[in-house]
């Protein structure tokens, strides 16, 4: 079976662009996870403006 010559230069360039783009999912990921995290922590903020009223209420 023959194996093809590959072009290191070639394997190095799709290798950066395929990290670049893991990268860039991961990062667009936890940004939604912070987001979604900032919503809920404001809500909690609105629906108890005083610490103690949550401590109070659970």
């Amino acid at each position: 079976m023959d194996v093809p010559e590959t072009d290191p230069e070639s394997v190095e360039a799709t290798s950066d662009t395929l990290l670049t783009e893991l990268r860039r999912v991961y990062w667009d990921a936890a940004e939604r996870e912070i987001r979604h995290a900032l919503l809920f922590y404001n809500d909690l903020c609105a629906k108890f403006p005083d610490p103690t009223d949550f401590e109070d209420n659970m």
